[in-house]
């Protein structure tokens, strides 16, 4: 099962490059208020406008697990991506076993950080180092219709 997931998922970068990015990532806006005697003080950060833009590979990070029941296939993955550095900027190719383990994950953001009222707005480029994640899906073998169970982000960093 784990030979076969990784020749799968040697496949999944570069089909997501090729139908999902650039993708809209969702606006996260998080704030906090604090009134410790007569002002109440208030800050807030804004990330607006953001956009996936590269993913290279993902390789599985633990054993996969399947279960059929019922004309109905559970399959549950792990995946660790690890960055490699900018497309273009010292990047390297992969051989088949690297290609299993190593990412360059990109996306960018419109930031705005203001402490009472008062901050930067900029924009923010970010290269992921080290993500880690846990998916469970179902398909169903009599229509081969998928759908996602669970996902959890384990690491991001």
């Amino acid at each position: 099962m784990n030979n076969y997931i990784d020749v799968v998922m040697i496949q999944v970068g570069p089909w997501m490059n090729t139908h999902l990015v650039p993708m809209a990532l969702p606006d996260v806006v998080e704030g906090f208020e604090h009134r410790p005697i007569l002002i109440t003080y208030h800050g807030e950060l804004a990330l607006t406008n953001g956009v996936f833009h590269t993913i290279h590979s993902v390789g599985r990070n633990g054993n996969a697990m399947m279960h059929y029941d019922r004309k109905l296939l559970r399959v549950a993955v792990g995946a660790n991506i690890r960055q490699l550095g900018r497309a273009g900027e010292g990047s390297r190719s992969l051989t088949r076993a690297q290609h299993t383990r190593e990412v360059l994950v990109k996306f960018t953001y419109d930031y705005s950080a203001h402490i009472m009222d008062l901050g930067p707005t900029g924009f923010v480029d970010v290269d992921v180092a080290t993500m880690t994640f846990t998916s469970e899906f179902i398909i169903d073998l009599t229509d081969f219709y998928i759908w996602m169970q669970d996902f959890r982000l384990t690491n991001m960093g």
